[in-house]
């Protein structure tokens, strides 16, 4: 079996990975010269990220879905939807929970807007360079090899056991025949993510600071768990128009961030 990956893929790949990589990278550089926001922030953020979005979040699915045995019924290959709502809940009880937790207790000396707005651009940037960059650059070293020397060839200079050369093969075959509308799909959604986080970032800040609007701390879940729902109903394979998941979270994302700014620029002014 012949397994190549076009120059347009390979292409746009090294497109999604450069945007992804890059511009939390640019923006943080921007908003530190314009706002004197502290790097220290940014990376708290990476933090709280690594702290809450992935070890968090394996902890808990750990505890509820083997644990507890959830998994038996939570499952995208028994109910979907069920997966889908799970998955999209659990990650946005944790990311804020994170946040809150961060801008409440240990963003003490680093007070102010620009500061929390940096922590959200690192815990978004950092998700954004992860699963956009860092993943799609894996990818496109894996395609330079696997056309240079031949899927085969690629397998066996990486000494992958016999047994498990038809299902690599495989893989890679499912790789090189991604739709490059899928990539910028995929791409798209993670700059949309990181955005999100930030602006959510704002809701929490102003439900830390200002007691009468601690509602914002469970808004701020909410929008992230239906954020985050079309992304899930995607990978459960329930929801696959392109254009309609784009055009929903676009839309959507404009909105918590025109909410987050009016936010930023008013009610948590410092």
């Amino acid at each position: 079996m012949s397994i190549h990956f076009s120059s347009e893929s390979i292409g746009i790949m090294v497109f999604v990975a450069a945007v992804c990589t890059l511009l939390p990278l640019i923006y943080l550089g921007y908003f530190k010269a314009k706002t004197g926001a502290k790097l220290s922030s940014f990376f708290i953020g990476i933090g709280f990220s690594v702290l809450f979005s992935f070890l968090g979040e394996y902890l808990v699915n750990i505890l509820l879905l083997i644990s507890l045995g959830l998994g038996k019924i939570i499952h995208p290959s028994i109910h979907p939807v069920y997966a889908a709502i799970y998955y999209s809940i659990t990650a946005g009880v944790m990311a804020e929970l994170g946040s809150y937790v961060a801008l409440r207790y240990c963003m003490k000396s680093r007070p102010g807007k620009e500061n929390a707005f940096a922590f959200g651009l690192g815990k978004g940037g950092f998700e954004c360079i992860i699963y956009g960059g860092i993943v799609y650059i894996t990818n496109i070293i894996l395609a330079l090899f696997v056309n240079a020397f031949g899927v085969d060839n690629y397998l066996q200079r990486l000494g992958i056991p016999e047994a498990e050369l038809a299902t690599q093969r495989d893989s890679i075959a499912s790789l090189a025949n991604i739709p490059k509308e899928l990539h910028l799909l995929d791409g798209s959604t993670r700059v949309l993510a990181l955005i999100m986080q930030a602006a959510l970032a704002i809701l929490v800040y102003v439900a830390v600071t200002y007691k009468p609007y601690f509602k914002f701390f469970p808004i701020a879940i909410v929008l992230h768990i239906i954020g985050y729902l079309p992304m899930y109903l995607k990978e459960v394979k329930l929801l696959n128009n392109t254009a309609l998941i784009m055009s929903i979270t676009i839309v959507y994302t404009f909105l918590i961030a025109a909410f987050a700014y009016r936010l930023y620029h008013n009610q948590a002014s410092t």
